[in-house]
């Protein structure tokens, strides 16, 4: 017999067909649908459940990072690691300076961390006596250098060696610059950045 497309209400509402309306296969088709409701109801609650708890826990680590104790730790650990780093630094800055420069080429070496260009081939030295006491000229001299951070008071009343470099190039300056290394037992004690033009400038060695 056929149904004429009508639907199982449909059918149990038309008194015409009232075989049709107790047919098991209709009676089998609506217990099927309701077992898939129920499993995609099931599903869907669970997997609600699962984002509530997740939600759950992702609100109270946000509540524990924002927390201010969490904050202090924090700042207390980028404090600590700031710290470290710069004493770092000024360690290596510190052996940088301590360190002997007995050859050409660590003399050279070192001009060149501190940013400049020397020539190696225009090495000119020679030894200067520093007196005991510094006159004005001197003291005007050593307040250039506590600049850059050397003194010259170091190896007051003693010998030392003055080693000039004539630099590849320089900013701004199409003339003649030359550096200077005072060093005293191979560690450099000051300096100075100069032109040979008497009108041109003298500048402290760079800082490290």
């Amino acid at each position: 017999m056929q149904s004429h497309g009508l639907h199982s209400s449909h059918l149990r509402r038309d008194r015409r067909f009232p075989a049709l309306a107790r047919s098991p296969f209709l009676g089998w088709k609506k217990r099927q649908n309701r077992r898939l409701f129920s499993r995609h109801w099931v599903y869907h609650s669970i997997l609600w459940r699962k984002n509530e708890y997740f939600g759950r826990e992702v609100r109270q680590l946000f509540e524990i990072c924002s927390h201010s104790p969490f904050r202090s730790a924090a700042r207390r650990t980028a404090l600590i690691a700031a710290v470290f780093l710069l004493s770092s630094l000024l360690l290596l800055q510190a052996r940088a300076r301590s360190a002997r420069l007995n050859t050409t080429g660590e003399r050279c070496a070192y001009l060149v961390s501190l940013g400049l260009q020397p020539d190696p081939e225009s090495e000119q030295s020679r030894e200067i006596a520093l007196p005991a006491v510094f006159d004005t000229v001197l003291e005007r001299y050593n307040a250039l250098q506590l600049e850059s951070g050397y003194d010259l008071r170091a190896a007051a009343g003693k010998t030392c060696r003055c080693f000039q470099y004539d630099l590849v190039s320089y900013p701004d300056w199409d003339g003649r610059v030359i550096a200077t290394l005072y060093l005293y037992r191979g560690r450099v004690i000051g300096g100075d950045v100069h032109t040979a033009d008497v009108h041109g400038f003298m500048l402290p060695l760079p800082a490290l």
